[in-house]
C-alpha cells in the first residue's frame, strides 16, 4: 500500500471516530435528523456537528446556522452564477445577473428544501413561531444556504457543488447539452426539415423591490433610499421588525411595514414606496 494511500484510510479512520464521539453527545431524536439530511443531500459528513448547527435556528439559544448561511449563501452564488455564465455564452451581465437572482431566490430555496423534506428536521423553539413554522419561507431558504456552508466547510469547494447538484438548485451545461442532442436525434426524420433543440431559456424574474428602488431614486435624484428602523423584537428572533422607508423624490411621504426579520420588513416597504411613486406619477405603471 502506497504511503498517501495510508495516509488518507488513517485520516478516515480518525474522523469516524471523531464523528462517532460526537453522535454519542447527541440525543436520538437529533441523531436521526441528522442521518435523514445526509441521506437527502447525499453527503456524509465527516464533522457532523457543523449539519447539526446548519439546522439549528437561533431560537434554541445554541450554535446556530447563521454564520454557516453566510457563507453557504456566497458557495451556492458562485456555483449558479458559473452555471448560467457557461450556460447563455451571449447573454449580458444583466441577463445574467437576472437568471442567477430567479435561481437563489428565497421563493426558489425555500421549495427546494420542501421538496427535499428538509424542513422536518430542523432544530428550533416551537414558541417563536406561535403561527407555525410552514409559513417561513426566509428560514427555509437560509437553511439551505447553511447547509450547503457546512458541506463546503467539512468537505470543501467540490463536495458543496455535488450537494447543489443533487437538490437541484443548478443543471450541468453538459446535461442540458446531452438533452438537447437527444431530442434532436429523436425527431430526426419525422419532419422534412428537422430543428435542433434548444435549451429553454427560463423567465426572467422581476427584481428585488429594493433594487428596483434604489435604482429609480439614483436615477432621478443621485441619492438612495432611507430605512429607519421603529421597532424591533425585544428578545432576538421572536416577534416583528418595524421599519420607516423615506425617498426624495416624495418628501412628505413614507411607507411602514413589518416582517419577522429586517429584511423582510425593509422589502415590505420598498414595495409600497414604489406604489406610492407611481401613485404620485413619479414611476409609471
Amino acid at each position: 500500500m502506497r504511503l498517501g494511500s495510508r495516509i488518507q484510510q488513517i485520516v478516515r479512520v480518525v474522523q469516524s471516530s471523531a464523528r462517532l464521539n460526537h453522535l454519542r453527545t447527541i440525543d436520538r431524536d437529533t441523531q436521526k435528523k441528522l442521518r435523514a439530511v445526509e441521506s437527502r443531500i447525499g453527503y456524509r459528513f465527516n464533522e457532523i456537528h457543523y449539519l447539526q448547527a446548519a439546522l439549528t435556528h437561533p431560537s434554541t439559544g445554541q450554535s446556530d446556522y447563521e454564520r454557516l448561511e453566510f457563507l453557504g449563501d456566497s458557495v451556492l452564488g458562485l456555483a449558479v452564477a458559473d452555471n448560467v455564465y457557461r450556460h447563455y455564452p451571449e447573454e449580458h451581465e444583466g441577463g445574467l445577473t437576472h437568471l442567477k437572482n430567479g435561481q437563489v431566490s428565497n421563493m426558489n430555496l425555500a421549495k427546494i428544501a420542501k421538496d427535499n423534506q428538509l424542513i422536518d428536521h430542523m432544530i428550533y423553539q416551537r414558541r417563536a413561531f406561535p403561527q407555525g413554522f410552514d409559513k417561513q419561507e426566509k428560514i427555509h431558504a437560509d437553511v439551505i444556504e447553511a447547509i450547503i456552508g457546512a458541506v463546503f466547510v467539512d468537505g470543501q469547494y467540490e463536495a458543496a457543488y455535488r450537494v447543489i447538484l443533487e437538490l437541484g438548485l443548478i443543471v450541468p451545461v453538459n446535461e442540458e447539452r446531452k438533452r438537447s442532442k437527444s431530442v434532436a436525434k429523436a425527431s430526426k426524420g419525422k419532419t422534412a426539415k428537422p430543428k435542433t433543440a434548444k435549451v429553454a431559456k427560463p423567465k426572467r424574474q422581476p427584481k428585488h423591490p429594493k433594487v428596483e428602488l434604489q435604482e429609480i431614486v439614483q436615477k432621478q435624484s443621485k441619492e438612495t433610499p432611507r430605512y429607519k428602523v421603529v421597532s424591533k423584537p425585544k428578545v432576538p428572533h421572536i416577534g416583528n421588525w418595524t421599519v420607516e422607508c423615506r425617498v426624495p423624490l416624495l418628501k412628505d411621504v413614507h411607507t411602514r411595514a413589518t416582517g419577522t426579520q429586517i429584511r423582510e420588513a425593509e422589502k415590505k416597504c420598498a414595495e409600497l414606496m414604489l406604489k406610492e411613486l407611481r401613485k404620485n406619477g413619479v414611476l409609471s405603471n
